[in-house]
């Protein structure tokens, strides 16, 4: 899979300070990006830009090639990894998002401290 932005869509789940400027940054070089947050008015400006909102982190799974996350306390923000033991990417994507992985797609998991 080559990653460009004609043919891959983006998603990003965690945008604080950090996750929002790691996503404009993605936005403006031109990929179609899906976003998540908690605090649903946080991405406001993404959204305004074209960014599609998601209802869950599930959703952005669902829509997107490649998932970013950017969150701070990830057993809060990705509960269902809290206990996991699964090493696997699909399972890990499963447990953390709620949906079922039907294509391939990296996950690049990030949190700050």
């Amino acid at each position: 899979m080559t990653i460009n932005p004609n043919n891959t869509e983006v998603g990003f789940i965690g945008l604080g300070i950090m996750g929002q400027s790691m996503a404009r940054h993605i936005q403006n070089a031109g990929y179609k990006l899906h976003v998540y947050n908690r605090t649903k008015s946080k991405p406001d400006e993404l959204v305004a830009a074209g960014a599609q909102w998601q209802d869950s982190p599930g959703e952005v799974a669902n829509n997107s090639d490649v998932v970013i996350t950017m969150v701070g306390d990830p057993y809060e923000s990705l509960g269902p990894l809290k206990n996991s033991n699964e090493t696997s990417v699909s399972n890990w994507i499963s447990n953390i998002a709620g949906c079922r992985v039907t294509k391939y797609f990296k996950v690049l998991l990030f949190f700050s401290s």
